[in-house]
């Protein structure tokens, strides 16, 4: 998971709201998933958020 703004208080926020969950066991490591489906889902999911990325951001992913 990955954060991107230019304010540190949002980061952060997203960030502890992304700890709770993995201490918590909300963010769904409880599925059982192959190796190939893990990546299969995160490659889709990094491709959307580069694609949906600010394009002065995305220029400097590509």
């Amino acid at each position: 998971m990955e954060f991107y703004d230019f304010k540190l208080s949002v980061v952060k926020k997203c960030f502890n709201d992304a700890r709770y969950e993995d201490e918590h066991v909300l963010s769904g490591k409880e599925e059982k998933v192959t190796v190939t489906e893990w990546f299969e889902k995160w490659i889709k999911q990094t491709v959307k958020e580069v694609d949906n990325a600010d394009p002065e951001l995305r220029s400097g992913l590509r």
